[in-house]
């Protein structure tokens, strides 16, 4: 981050500005850590970096750290325990193997999804389609992104 000292903030990208906040955060050693989707605007090599300090800091200092994480894939891999929420409501709370199943996956995300474990027991999430994709109303209907068509549903 040394690099980054000098220049103004509104020189810094997204990811940068992001690298920054966290840092300013940790050296001012927290006891309690709340991240809101802190891996956020940076790339893959960047948030497996921030999420393994993050991790590796809450160890090593008795850092209690909750951290709302998207990327189930990420959360998996880096939380000792996960929190899945469905409608303001606690749906699932435990081990990433114990959470992270396709049933949890069709109820919170709405998403029809293949969960297998890697070689750690770790799952790994690969979502197939959106449980809307069956309904009779989306029939015959054609997802577009841009101007590439991507699936017939």
């Amino acid at each position: 981050m040394a690099h980054l000292a000098l220049r103004s903030i509104g020189e810094l990208s997204g990811g940068q500005r992001q690298m920054v906040s966290i840092a300013q955060v940790l050296v001012q050693q927290p006891q309690v850590l709340l991240m809101d989707e802190p891996t956020n605007n940076l790339d893959l090599h960047h948030q497996l970096e921030v999420l393994a300090l993050i991790k590796a800091m809450a160890s090593t200092r008795n850092l209690t750290t909750v951290i709302a994480l998207h990327d189930l894939n990420l959360a998996a891999r880096f939380a000792d325990e996960i929190v899945a929420l469905n409608q303001g409501q606690i749906y699932a709370g435990g081990a990433p193997a114990a959470v992270l199943t396709q049933e949890m996956l069709r109820t919170v995300y709405g998403v029809h999804a293949r969960v297998t474990l890697d070689s750690d027991g770790l799952p790994i999430i690969t979502p197939l389609h959106s449980v809307r994709a069956e309904t009779p109303e989306c029939a015959g209907e054609e997802a577009f992104i841009g101007e590439t068509q991507l699936d017939t549903i």
